[in-house]
């Protein structure tokens, strides 16, 4: 038997399972068989079938029914459990030491000999069927796997560990019988256990568990040469922006993309930045800034998931329905701050620090090494100890992270998925199909912003576009400011009713997006009609001609007051300012009064124009609210 450092003894059995074993001084003996086998595998016909097995696990086998699967362990005080991943499906149990051969005995009992019997499976369905809808229930957990749908599209990766309820309706007791023969063999198998006991002794116990319950069924390849070596490709991932109409009172977002695998020698350095960024700790980057000193959102955090081939990394956070952009902003601005190399060595060496503390914290834990052990034993054939784990994280450099940063979180990877309630979904659908379209050149627009930014939802969008080009029409105006281009939908649509010769002033304070704009605006045919000017709004403002005829203002709704005070008076008499967002996802009329600055910007925004002899006005509802102000 080979004695790796910290006392882990690591072996190859003769039956072909993968053994390691940690001899820790305590009255608990912790086990985890560990199979590599999991949703990937399935058949692609069945998606779930690799939950459904775990699930009938306990249900029967050859030599014992349920009730006496369950009792065999908890009569004793012990426990008994199971878990499916994308890759892996792991049954486990916690026991007293002196029952560890009982515990080693009933997990290759349930892993090898269940007989899945149809009684049980149909009650057993019905269970699954449940927690499917209980999922559905809870869009913070449901988020995640329409993400990686999305990510990895026809990969076996993108399948839900759940399946689907047609799946599980037509999965047989045959389909999980032909599913464990193929997949549940010796070599598929790692069996590691933390005990203070004699590892050979432990040993013994699997070899006479693998002759008692295996029946030497025909054995694949051996899962460790078919996948080991194997690095990342990070454009296994698609990109995608979408938003998806859930009936939360929350907003529900995640920011991610594929990244690096089990075997790519970049993996350490991302974790960290991972932690760094929304790690469990409340002094995570992202939950310092959104939730601490802006209070936008309850809960925010960063996940890094390791797969053979490929990874994922999301940024998830839940908000209000109308601060989800503010809260992308801030998140591409924690993000740019790895991309720039703006950590500092001390900030490195305090961030190396917190995640040896919480790896040695959690590895103190029998269970958790127990199950660690289990994966790296089917991902590597081998168990790091800590003390390479410790060298290989202390000699991560800054520059190593901004790398990671710069490759896997470039702004042209990122994709999101967000979940929030959109009040006028389905009367929007039927507005714009009953309305004239956008256009090709809008259209090319908003699939640009969708994949060059990560702000998509700004954009006017073709109810709001059409109305503005209506408008236009109607004023026929030949001079024209525009407060606010971002990236130019707004200022293609007033363009098409500019009376003959007439022209467009927009102010845009982000100058990153000057090519997109221009691009989009040559494509319209409209650069002689339009002067794009960057810059603080009202820094430019007082530099402006007055007389003209019509205003758009969609810009930094805290400053919407101090833009009208300048913007009246650079309107001609009988000219008219139109007015984005101004009910403002309903916060302006909420009973509960909203502090954040963007409500009380809109709010005294209305107040005022509403009071000011110097005009008329009218809000309608179309989209977020549109405050039509006419000047005498």
């Amino acid at each position: 038997m080979d004695n790796s450092s910290q006392d882990i003894y690591i072996q190859t059995l003769p039956c072909g399972v993968k053994f390691a074993f940690k001899r820790a001084p305590s009255p608990v003996a912790y086990c985890a068989l560990s199979i590599h086998s999991g949703t990937r595998h399935e058949p692609e016909e069945l998606p779930g079938t690799a939950h459904f097995a775990e699930h009938m696990l306990f249900k029967g086998t050859s030599r014992h029914c349920q009730r006496e699967i369950n009792n065999r362990l908890e009569r004793l005080g012990g426990e008994l459990n199971a878990f499916t991943t994308k890759e892996e499906t792991v049954v486990h149990s916690t026991t007293l030491k002196e029952d560890i051969s009982k515990s080693t005995d009933l997990l290759f009992e349930i892993v090898l000999s269940s007989t899945f019997p149809e009684k049980e499976l149909i009650k057993e369905r019905s269970v699954i069927l449940d927690e499917i809808n209980m999922y559905k229930d809870s869009p913070a957990e449901r988020i995640y796997d329409e993400f990686e749908e999305l990510l990895f599209g026809c990969h076996p990766l993108s399948r839900s560990i759940l399946g689907n309820a047609k799946s599980l309706k037509k999965i047989s007791t045959k389909d999980l019988c032909d599913y464990a023969e193929s997949r549940f063999i010796p070599h598929s198998l790692s069996f590691t256990a933390v005990a203070d006991i004699n590892p050979a002794t432990v040993a013994n116990m699997v070899e006479k568990a693998i002759s008692r319950h295996y029946n030497g069924r025909k054995e694949i390849e051996s899962p460790l040469q078919a996948i080991s070596g194997k690095e990342s490709a990070l454009d296994k991932g698609a990109l995608f922006h979408k938003e998806v109409s859930r009936k939360n009172h929350q907003a529900h977002c995640i920011v991610g993309t594929s990244a690096y695998s089990l075997y790519d020698k970049n993996r350490l350095a991302l974790l960290l930045l991972c932690n760094v960024l929304g790690g469990p700790s409340s002094n995570s980057r992202l939950n310092q800034r959104l939730r601490e000193r802006s209070a936008l959102v309850y809960a925010v955090e960063s996940s890094y998931t390791q797969y053979s081939d490929t990874g994922t990394f999301a940024i998830y956070f839940g908000c209000g329905k109308g601060d989800v952009e503010k809260c992308l902003s801030l998140t591409d601005k924690e993000i740019g701050y790895f991309r720039d190399g703006r950590m500092t060595e001390a900030q490195l060496k305090s961030a190396k620090k917190q995640l040896l503390g919480q790896h040695a914290i959690s590895s103190d834990n029998g269970e958790v090494q127990a199950l660690s052990m289990g994966k790296s034993l089917l991902s590597y054939g081998n168990v790091m100890p800590d003390s390479e784990i410790r060298r290989q994280i202390e000699e991560i450099t800054a520059e190593e992270i901004r790398s990671v940063a710069c490759e896997v979180l470039a702004p042209e990877r990122l994709s999101t998925l967000i979940y929030r309630k959109m009040e006028m979904d389905h009367l929007d659908k039927y507005i714009i199909t009953h309305s004239t379209c956008q256009g090709k050149e809008l259209e090319w627009l908003t699939r640009q912003t969708h994949l060059r930014t990560n702000r998509g939802r700004m954009l006017s969008g073709p109810i709001l576009g059409k109305f503005l080009e209506m408008v236009t029409k109607m004023i026929s105006p030949s001079r024209v400011l525009e407060i606010g281009t971002f990236t130019g939908y707004s200022t293609i649509a007033i363009s098409r009713g500019l009376a003959p010769g007439g022209t467009i002033d927009t102010i845009e304070i982000n100058d990153e997006l000057e090519d997109l704009i221009r691009e989009g605006y040559e494509k319209a045919e409209i650069t002689d009609k339009v002067r794009l000017i960057f810059g603080d709004v009202l820094q430019v403002l007082p530099t402006l001609e007055e007389g003209y005829d019509l205003i758009y203002l969609d810009a930094n709704k805290r400053e919407y007051p101090s833009y009208f005070k300048a913007a009246v008076k650079l309107l001609r008499s009988g000219g008219f300012i139109l007015a984005d967002n101004v009910l403002w996802d309903g916060k302006v009329y909420e009973e509960s009064t909203s502090t954040d600055a963007q409500t009380r910007g809109i709010r005294e925004f209305n107040r005022i124009v509403a009071e000011d002899p110097r005009v008329e006005n009218v809000i309608i509802p179309l989209r977020d609210g549109i405050n039509i102000i006419r000047k005498f």
